[in-house]
């Protein structure tokens, strides 16, 4: 049974979402892979985080970076002429990372706490 599973990523450029379909069956075979780019003004914003950065406004980025990488997955689907999700089942498997920026400026707030 194929098992399929949808990496994102953007690495510390923080210029684009990468976004790959691969499926799973004896090995692994890329079946779509992309790169959706990141606004400018998104990514300067993505940029100022560091340890005075409050909680309150690394959540609303956390939001915006989950609405983005949602996106990512929406456009990966439909341009791998997948109509839906549901479409890739039986097995579905997200992965993703985000800026180590954000995370950093997460991690320092969280022990401060």
């Amino acid at each position: 049974m194929s098992e399929y599973y949808i990496g994102l990523m953007s690495g510390t450029s923080m210029d684009a979402v990468d976004a790959a379909l691969v499926k799973f069956e004896e090995r692994a075979i890329l079946e779509y892979y992309r790169e959706y780019s990141i606004d400018p003004e998104l990514r300067t914003e993505l940029r100022q985080f560091d340890e005075n950065s409050s909680i309150g406004d690394v959540s609303a980025m956390d939001i915006r970076l989950g609405h983005l990488f949602a996106e990512a997955v929406n456009k990966l689907i439909k341009s791998a002429g997948k109509t839906t999700l549901s479409q890739l089942v039986p097995m579905v498997k997200l992965y993703c990372t985000v800026p180590m920026v954000l995370i950093q400026a997460q991690s320092r707030l969280l022990i401060q706490m």
